[in-house]
């Protein structure tokens, strides 16, 4: 177990009424990076433009298919298993 501090997210589906529009959230789970993009307004001949585009990166990213038991094996498993050998863990 690294004692270094892990980062890991995991995106739930989106709402309808975050789908409304062009949103869009992508996560790749062998970079561990979710990028957020949305629509920006139509430019002046009327057409839809992509807004802002953010990326984040994380230790490891899960998308909305991602199952808890696979969270939990690849990410929760390691740090329950070195509390019960005496180290001191937290997830949040």
């Amino acid at each position: 177990m690294s004692d270094a501090v892990k980062v890991v997210v995991r995106v739930r589906p989106l709402l309808p009424r975050e789908t409304q529009g062009d949103r869009c959230c992508k996560v790749d789970r062998a970079r561990g990076t979710v990028t957020l993009c949305e629509a920006a307004d139509g430019d002046a001949a009327g057409r839809a433009s992509r807004g802002p585009t953010h990326a984040f990166a994380f230790d490891a990213a899960y998308d909305e298919a991602s199952t808890q038991e696979e969270v939990y094996d690849a990410t929760a498993r390691p740090v329950v298993e070195s509390c019960l050998e005496g180290y001191i863990a937290t997830i949040f």
